[in-house]
C-alpha cells in the first residue's frame, strides 16, 4: 500500500507488571532509491517465574519454605538500517544501534512451622535490579534467489554472512553463517538443505 515504503508497527498489553509488560515494535524502511534505508525502534519484555518447595531451619525450628523467583528482563532496541542491493537477488546490509536490557529478579519465601500444635506463617521478601547495555553494528552479505511457494521456498538457494561486533556491558562479536537450498526432483514434492554457523566470540 505504501510502494516503495514499509511500514512495521505491533503492539502487546499485558497485566502484571505496569509498562515495563508492554510489547511494542515500530519499523520504517524505504526502497525508493538504490541505497535502501529505515529503523527499528522496539521493547520486548520477558519473564520467567519459578516455584521450589524444601525443608529448612527457622530460627532453630523445623520449617517447610516455599520459595517463588519472578525473573523479569525488558530489551529495548533502537536500530538504523542501511542496505544496499547489487541486484535482484544480492545485496550488503549495514546495521548500527544502541540496546538496553534492564533485569529485576525478586524472591519471595513463605515459611510454614508448627508452633504449640499450631501452623505459624512467615514471608520475606527480596529484589535486586541490573542494567545492561551495548552499542551494536553489523555488516553483512545476503543472496536469496528463492521460489516461493504458498507456505515456504520450493526452489533456488539463500544465503547470509553477517558478523556483528557488540560493545558495552558485554563486549563480543557474533558470527553468522548460513546457507540453505531447494531441489524439487519429483513435482510436487521439494527437499530442504541447511548450513549454518552461528556463534558469539571475545572476552564477554
Amino acid at each position: 500500500m505504501l510502494g516503495n515504503r514499509e511500514l512495521l508497527t505491533g503492539l502487546q498489553l499485558q497485566t502484571g507488571g505496569g509498562f515495563t509488560d508492554v510489547a511494542a515494535v515500530v519499523g520504517y524502511f524505504n526502497q525508493a532509491n538504490r541505497w535502501n534505508w529505515g529503523g527499528v525502534v522496539q521493547q520486548i519484555p520477558y519473564t520467567l517465574r519459578a516455584y521450589a518447595l524444601y525443608d529448612t531451619l527457622l530460627n532453630g525450628t523445623q520449617a517447610i519454605a516455599e520459595e517463588e523467583f519472578s525473573i523479569r528482563q525488558t530489551n529495548r532496541d533502537a536500530t538504523v538500517i542501511l542496505s544496499y542491493p547489487f541486484n535482484r537477488f544480492h545485496r550488503m546490509e549495514f546495521t548500527g544501534g544502541l540496546s538496553t536490557s534492564p533485569l529485576t529478579v525478586s524472591s519471595t519465601r513463605e515459611f510454614l512451622t508448627l508452633f504449640r500444635d499450631s501452623f505459624c506463617r512467615a514471608r520475606t521478601g527480596l529484589t535486586c535490579a541490573e542494567r545492561y547495555w551495548h552499542r551494536a553494528a553489523s555488516a553483512a552479505l545476503v543472496f536469496d534467489n528463492a521460489i516461493y511457494g504458498a507456505t515456504s521456498p520450493l526452489l533456488g538457494q539463500r544465503y547470509r554472512a553477517q558478523i556483528q561486533p557488540m560493545f558495552g556491558t558485554i563486549d563480543m562479536y557474533t558470527i553468522l553463517a548460513d546457507y540453505r537450498k531447494y531441489f524439487m526432483p519429483i513435482r510436487p514434492f521439494t527437499l530442504a538443505f541447511r548450513a549454518l554457523h552461528y556463534g558469539g566470540t571475545g572476552r564477554g
